[in-house]
């Protein structure tokens, strides 16, 4: 069954269910993470939830098999749910293979630091153990203050050197073959 507009009937008809993911602010962001998906590049964290990241891949799905889709009828088909112009064009170009643009990572804005050192508790009349206190500022101006024990500062440390060093002993193998 086609729903119709016009004199021409929509190839394609959609469920209110099916194009519900596609409703919010990000809906362009979830549609370039479902067409990389589709394209087997897979990201390690996902900033969806995976039942919403779903419902995009199988609306990606039953469109692609449409062979006699047009432009302006998906546009039309998601007008009907209410679903804005700029979204259709981006489900359009996943559909045609073009790159969408990615959700951009938040960057770090600015971090400050400072080692307190506990002297003395109600409990315990000497503890004398230092913390670090991180004050991050993200690029969406959200700000995060966090404290880390010194011992555990020192495992991070550790971990970021090792990972250094395997990564360049990895490149030093590359560079060794050619």
């Amino acid at each position: 069954m086609t729903s119709t507009i016009g004199k021409r009937p929509l190839p394609i008809q959609f469920e209110a269910s099916s194009v519900a993911c596609l409703r919010g602010n990000d809906a362009n962001a979830l549609l370039a993470i479902a067409a990389q998906c589709i394209r087997g590049v897979s990201s390690e964290s996902l900033p969806f939830d995976a039942k919403r990241l779903s419902a995009a891949l199988r609306l990606l799905r039953l469109i692609s098999r449409c062979a006699s889709l047009r432009r302006e009828d998906l546009e039309r088909a998601l007008q009907m749910h209410s679903i804005p112009a700029d979204v259709a064009a981006s489900l359009w170009d996943a559909l045609q293979g073009r790159p969408l643009p990615l959700p951009r990572a938040l960057a770090v804005k600015s971090l400050r630091w400072r080692v307190d050192v506990t002297i003395s508790t109600s409990v315990l009349n000497r503890v004398m153990e230092p913390v670090v206190l991180v004050h991050l500022v993200l690029s969406d101006d959200s700000s995060h203050l966090f404290e880390v024990p010194l011992a555990r500062l020192h495992h991070l440390r550790f971990v970021v050197a090792r990972v250094l060093s395997d990564m360049k002993s990895l490149e030093d193998r590359v560079s060794l073959r050619r």
